[in-house]
């Protein structure tokens, strides 16, 4: 399923380049994100189409998690503006993308995406950790390479099953 690919580069540069420029860094440099997610769409173009169309239990079970997804960031974000904190955004959102890998490891399924959840939840939640004007940058770089790491795996077992 290459649309997967997809969906995982463009949230993994959308991460990396929302923490480069917080921080204050040039926006040229959201280059380099770019050229990594388009790196990663490449390989998986290189691999054979042998998955069709998503199924429509697939379908539902990712239509219903990105919605509650997004509810829960919007209700968080209201919430962490309202309370003051504000510079807690970047590991709030984190850990909820996080949590939401959660049922899809279980309902698609694709045992990775625990690993996925927990990477993420784990990075938002040492953000916290972080010095509040940095804490943007290590969120976002780590949160783009727990996405990148989850498609080179898949990437390197679907091109070892083609293989094999």
């Amino acid at each position: 399923m290459r649309s997967g690919y997809w969906v995982v580069a463009v949230f993994a540069t959308g991460w990396a380049n929302a923490g480069l420029l917080a921080v204050g860094y040039s926006p040229l440099t959201c280059l380099l994100p770019a050229s990594i997610s388009g790196a990663i769409l490449l390989w998986a173009y290189s691999l054979p189409s042998t998955e069709g169309e998503l199924g429509s239990h697939t379908r539902k079970v990712l239509a219903r998690w990105s919605l509650v997804e997004g509810l829960a960031i919007v209700l968080a974000v209201n919430l962490l503006h309202r309370m003051h904190y504000p510079d807690a955004t970047f590991s709030v959102v984190a850990a909820i993308v996080g949590l939401h890998f959660l049922p899809l490891a279980r309902s698609i399924p694709v045992r990775l995406y625990d690993l996925t959840a927990a990477g993420l939840v784990l990075i938002g939640a040492v953000g916290m950790l972080v010095p509040t004007g940095d804490r943007p940058l290590f969120v976002g770089l780590g949160a783009a390479a727990a996405l990148w790491a989850t498609a080179v795996y898949r990437l390197t077992e679907a091109h070892r099953s083609v293989a094999a």
